[in-house]
């Protein structure tokens, strides 16, 4: 069985769900702490509002999202969907988010 977190990544750096405009969402599928697979959306404003978004990582299965900052709204509608927020502070606790910050940017 695998899990699936994603990340809000704009200009390199991660972001939060408020800022949609050249924003792209990064899956990765996760088995035994390895990355097994990973899908790249390219967000658009006019396409996904907040909730909207929020729906769709549902559907998705998004278990973990991590964001730079996040509402407390917003969160505790990522609750009630299930979905567990990580902010970019707990970066150190995190094998996955720390593994992919100490990778060079490629292009």
């Amino acid at each position: 069985m695998f899990e699936r977190k994603a990340i809000l990544i704009s200009e390199n750096k991660i972001t939060n769900l408020d800022d949609n405009d050249n924003t792209r969402l990064v899956i990765f599928d996760l088995q035994d702490n390895r990355v097994v697979g990973v899908e790249t959306i390219e967000m658009n404003k006019d396409l996904y509002c907040k909730d909207d978004l929020l729906i769709y990582l549902s559907r998705k299965y998004i278990k973990v999202i991590y964001l730079s900052t996040i509402d407390g709204i917003t969160n505790s509608k990522c609750i009630k969907l299930g979905i567990e927020v990580k902010k970019v502070t707990s970066i150190e606790e995190d094998k996955l988010l720390s593994f992919l910050y100490l990778i060079p940017p490629f292009f």
